[in-house]
């Protein structure tokens, strides 16, 4: 867990995203794909940035052996940047096929992704 990060514990994915979202607003126009940073996803496409007048936001979606499949959420400018992990059922094979969802090739932009991330399905298993 990071420091300073928020952990809200969701009943579904449908649940999560809805919070995410919540917290996120409505993304601006500049809105970009995030790829995975780590060794193991990066050649996964895992969620969404953008930036805003109050700074940076960030949805993507992350998988810890020791937390499971979650959210990462982060909103705000430079030191008051706030983290969230909104977490909810599901395995690390539904973290795959989020991602592998997220990765074809016809999400070409950030929009494409934000909207596919809307049209998930409310449960796990994908």
């Amino acid at each position: 867990m990071a420091s300073g990060e928020i952990i809200i514990k969701a009943q579904s994915l449908g649940d999560a995203k809805k919070e995410a979202f919540k917290l996120i607003g409505e993304p601006s126009d500049d809105i970009q794909v995030y790829w995975g940073k780590q060794n193991w996803n990066s050649q996964y496409v895992t969620g969404f940035e953008c930036g805003s007048s109050q700074g940076r936001k960030l949805f993507r979606f992350d998988y810890d052996k020791n937390v499971g499949i979650h959210i990462n959420v982060e909103t705000g400018k430079h030191n008051q940047r706030q983290k969230y992990s909104i977490r909810f059922p599901g395995t690390e094979e539904d973290y795959y096929k989020i991602v592998t969802r997220l990765t074809k090739p016809d999400n070409k932009n950030g929009k494409e992704i934000y909207a596919n991330i809307r049209s998930l399905p409310e449960n796990c298993p994908i």
